[in-house]
Order: structure tokens, then sequence, then C-alpha cells
């Protein structure tokens, strides 16, 4: 299947089609189009974060060129092999490498380069006959292999990152201005990101931004509870328990600690070092990494 692949004309002409009306949806909804405005201001629209795809691209892509980027991105271009699972001896592995060997080149492909060009600021798309208003808030941050990543991660988590967050009590439980709304570190090879996204009712949009902010300046000066604290480590660490369980789980995460060049012992300090977080430094983390400036807003709506 992988070295073989020969992308027959018939089978691309059904994938294009699926695409390009998938892409017709797509383009209607103020999620997509919120998305893609926010990756392209962020990083700007030549960078491969903001690579979006349109009925014209789409129509462009022939056979010959599926054939090129398989040969260049994919035969010669893998860099690993990752096995997870239970083996009787070693046949298996054996069976493995010497497939790999025979079948595969190891990868020659240069690291490219590229340049950020973010666009600060507001943003905003109109949508006349819409209802709702897509949201979405961010900024870029730093990666995995940052000493502070693993605290900031659970900073966020208390801040949006799951059902018993801030945003979600304040937003949703008590204001009822949304369905759900969140907090997500996008961390990717070439730098992370952090925003925050909902849907609101356009005549509740103000408001909602206003309370968004307020938990964005709260959550920097004043110390978080201990006892709220002590809640989101328990699910946390529920969590991250879960997360582990099986063995495409476990290949997960030790695809994250190669693609990133972490330490082997990444995963294994991650319950002290969760344990070890006090609310002093989550306040230090949140004015360091949650304050306002170089802010991406971008809505897409009715003025």
């Amino acid at each position: 299947a992988l070295t073989e692949s020969i992308f027959p004309e018939r089978e691309l002409d059904i994938q294009k089609k699926n695409s390009i009306s998938k892409l017709a949806v797509n383009e209607k909804k103020n999620s997509y189009l919120c998305k893609k405005n926010y990756y392209q201001n962020l990083y700007g629209k030549n960078h491969p974060y903001a690579s979006f795809s349109s009925k014209e691209t789409i129509k462009e892509i022939n056979q010959e060129q599926l054939l090129n980027f398989h040969q260049d991105a994919y035969l010669n271009g893998l860099k690993y092999l990752m096995v997870s699972g239970k083996f009787e001896d070693s046949s298996v592995q054996n069976i493995i490498q010497k497939t790999i060997e025979s079948g595969l080149k190891n990868s020659t492909m240069a690291e490219p380069k590229y340049a950020v060009e973010t666009s600060i600021g507001k943003h905003f798309i109109e949508k006349s006959d819409s209802v709702q208003s897509a949201l979405r808030i961010g900024k870029l941050s730093i990666s995995r292999n940052h000493s502070d990543f693993r605290k900031l991660q659970f900073l966020n988590l208390i801040f949006g990152g799951y059902f018993g967050s801030r945003l979600m009590k304040n937003i949703r439980e008590d204001k009822g201005l949304t369905y759900g709304i969140y907090s997500v570190i996008e961390p990717s090879k070439l730098g992370s990101n952090w925003y925050i996204d909902t849907d609101i009712n356009s005549k509740n949009r103000d408001l909602g931004l206003k309370e968004i902010f307020k938990e964005l300046s709260k959550i920097r000066e004043e110390l978080i509870p201990e006892e709220e604290i002590n809640l989101a480590k328990n699910y946390y660490l529920g969590s991250f328990l879960k997360s582990l369980d099986g063995p495409f789980s476990l290949a997960d995460r030790l695809k994250i600690i190669i693609d990133n060049q972490l330490s082997a012992t990444y995963y294994p300090e991650f319950v002290s070092v969760l344990n070890e977080t006090t609310a002093k430094d989550l306040q230090e983390l949140a004015n360091k990494y949650f304050d306002t400036e170089n802010i991406v807003e971008i809505i897409v709506g009715k003025k």
C-alpha cells in the first residue's frame, strides 16, 4: 500500500469532486471562515500553517503531481517507523526491518524555513445573513521543548481547557451566552499558538468579548484558589493516565518525544511537574503568556 501506490485517475477525480463539494459547504460556515482567517493573520498567508485549499487549487491537482510528491515526501521522506505492541520473539521485528531496508530510504528532504508575518489586532469578516458570530482570539506561544510548556498547559486547562474551566463557568453557565467556549494551546513543529474559540449570538457578542477579556485580566491579577487548582489537577492526572492506555496511545506519546527532540523523562516527570506547580507559578505564567499584547482577534458574523 505504501510503496506501490499509483493514485488511479478515476479515484483522484472522485476525491477532487468530493473535496470541492465539502469546501463549498465549509466556506458558508462561520467557524471555517474564522479558523481560516485566524491562521492567515497569525502566521501570514504564505506560511504552510495558513495554507487552505481553494476550488482552483483542488482542480489543478493531477496524477503526476501526486506520484512525484509521494516519491519525495513519503518514499524518500520517512524518518522512522514506530511499532507498538506485544512481540512473542524477534522474528516480527526482523521482518519489519528487512522490509523497510529493501523498500524505503532515509529522508533526504531539507527542512524548509518559513517567515511568520502576524497581523496583530481586530479583523472582522461580514456575514450579513448570520445570527451567530464565530470568535477566535489568540497569539503565538511557546513550543513543547520550552521549560514552561507543561505548566502552561495546566494553566490553560484551568482557564478554558475543560468543562469545569473558568471560561465555561462564566460565559456558558453563568451568562448563558454560548453552548461552548474553550481555549487551546496548539503545539506544532514550527512553534505553537494559543487561542480562545467560541460561537455567540451576534447581539450578545460585545458582552461575550467583554467577559473573555475580564477573565484574562482576573487570572493575571488574582491567585487561583487551591481548591480550584486541586480539582483541575485531579482531572488532568486522570486524563493523562487515560491518554497512555493502549499501544496506539503510547506510540503517539513516543512520537511527540521524537518529533520535538524531548528528553525520555518528559512524560515520566509529568506528575511531579504538576504537583510542584503553585498558585504563584500559575499567576506568573498568566502574566507572561496570557497578556493581550500581540493578540489576533477574528470575528465572523453580522455587524
